[in-house]
């Protein structure tokens, strides 16, 4: 399928393009894309992005944030947890949701407050079977 859209790319290539085409997916998509099959359809690919995975500094932040939109005013997560999720998750957002709900589940069962390391680990665990 992704072949085909060359051809409503080249659709009057040479004055203007009436199609702007957006394609957005995992990392995957940019092996894919490298097939050589697809080289036609590469080489029309104007611009790309790779989203980088969060330093520790951003993910702090990434939590708090979403703690915050839940109605939570407090980290809930000590310092060495979140270097812990750092580590574990690769800064990869996804998995860094998946972690953080296990500890909070983890450490609301066991009527605590603050999510420490063994309670991130305690969710790697359960996030990974």
């Amino acid at each position: 399928m992704l072949g085909e859209l060359r051809y409503l790319l080249n659709f009057r290539a040479d004055s203007f393009s009436p199609l702007s085409l957006w394609l957005v997916g995992q990392t995957e998509l940019r092996e894919t894309l490298r097939l050589r099959v697809l080289t036609p359809l590469s080489q029309r690919i104007e611009m790309r992005y790779a989203m980088t995975p969060m330093t520790i500094a951003e993910l702090s932040f990434y939590m708090k944030e979403q703690l915050l939109r839940v109605g939570e005013e407090r980290m809930g997560f000590a310092a060495d947890a979140v270097a812990q999720i750092a580590k574990l998750s690769k800064g990869v957002p996804r998995v860094v949701n998946s972690i953080c709900k296990a500890a909070l589940l983890n450490v609301a069962m066991q009527g605590e407050q603050v999510v420490g390391v063994t309670n991130v680990e305690s969710a790697w665990w359960e996030v990974n079977g």
